[in-house]
């Protein structure tokens, strides 16, 4: 506690204005994907699948005008506890317990989601799976949460997955009233999320509606404890989530290419080790958005496109909030932050 309420009392960024200036008020998304790690990249289970959906959509994403930069980031936490990875990013301060996150919570730091608040932002956050009371949403610098019971969804539940990412996608956007604010906005995605099963089917956009079209997918087995007596068969099951949410992730951002927002498509941790196969901790990163803007980030070394070269330089995930307003911002360094 005191050491984070000491990072909150001397943050650079606390009291300053004119930051995230270089974004020109452009909106921000940043996607959380579930469960995604370096396993998709180096485990010859997922590789293959996964690694052929990332360069599919790097060529539609080209061909709109959009530049992709790619990296890496080193997460506090692996096989579960999505929180902790969502506020070490959103803080600057490295959250890998449940004390130090609510220490994090109790400090008065400013999460990225405050500095773009102060820089004219309205922010928001958009989270399918928060189904009770969520108080320590305040302490975050979301102005608007949306939760399941927020979230119009009409279909049925993928059992522990209250709906899937598709439908989650193309809602949110509907959620936001009218505002001249340019939007900062969290989308924590679950359909990637153990037990995976089921997993839904990629449809037209334009047949999303209510959700009611999930039904069917919803109901199909395995059940869990029939998926999980095999552990094999949970690792399939792993590899064709994480490609659903792949696939349904970069087509709705090839759906905003004409609004050109920033968008960082980030996950959380890695799958619990059985599934990923190793005990890496490092998750992959991408920002999208006009080349004029990843210009900004040049420094970063990132790769181009969606696919990080296995020798990219990898960061803390806590490292990430200070260099983001540093790339974005005219007043300060562009040092990075090597945490």
């Amino acid at each position: 506690m005191a050491e984070f309420r000491k990072a909150a009392g001397s943050d650079t960024y606390a009291n300053q204005t004119g930051l995230l200036n270089k974004l020109d008020g452009r909106d921000v998304l940043l996607i959380w994907i579930e469960s995604y790690g370096r396993a998709s990249f180096d485990n010859p289970l997922y590789a293959p699948t996964h690694l052929a959906t990332l360069r599919s959509a790097q060529a539609e994403i080209a061909g709109s005008g959009l530049a992709m930069k790619s990296g890496w980031l080193t997460s506090p936490t692996a096989g579960g506890q999505s929180w902790l990875a969502h506020g070490t990013l959103g803080s600057g301060l490295w959250t890998a317990d449940n004390g130090r996150y609510q220490a994090m919570i109790d400090s008065g730091r400013k999460w990225l989601s405050h500095i773009a608040q102060a820089a004219g932002y309205r922010t928001a956050a958009v989270m399918p799976a928060i189904t009770k009371d969520w108080p320590e949403s305040r302490a975050m610098g979301f102005e608007l949460v949306f939760e399941k019971a927020t979230i119009p969804y009409a279909g049925e539940s993928f059992r522990w997955v209250t709906m899937p990412d598709q439908f989650t996608l193309a809602a949110y956007p509907d959620l936001l009233p009218p505002d001249p604010r340019p939007d900062f906005v969290q989308i924590a995605l679950i359909s990637s999320h153990a037990p995976w099963t089921p997993i839904a089917d990629v449809i037209p956009w334009k047949d999303v509606g209510d959700g009611t079209v999930f039904n069917e997918m919803a109901l199909r087995g395995p059940t869990p404890e029939v998926l999980w007596k095999d552990r094999d068969a949970v690792r399939d099951a792993y590899r064709r989530s994480v490609d659903y949410v792949l696939q349904v992730v970069f087509s709705h951002v090839l759906q905003l290419a004409d609004d050109a927002p920033l968008v960082i498509v980030a996950g959380d941790h890695q799958a619990a080790g059985f599934v990923s196969g190793s005990d890496s901790k490092d998750v992959a990163v991408h920002i999208i958005g006009p080349p004029q803007v990843l210009d900004h980030i040049e420094h970063w070394r990132w790769t181009e496109g969606l696919v990080p070269a296995s020798d990219v330089p990898v960061r803390r995930m806590d490292s990430f909030r200070d260099n983001f307003i540093a790339a974005f911002s005219d007043k300060t360094s562009t040092a990075m932050v090597t945490q």
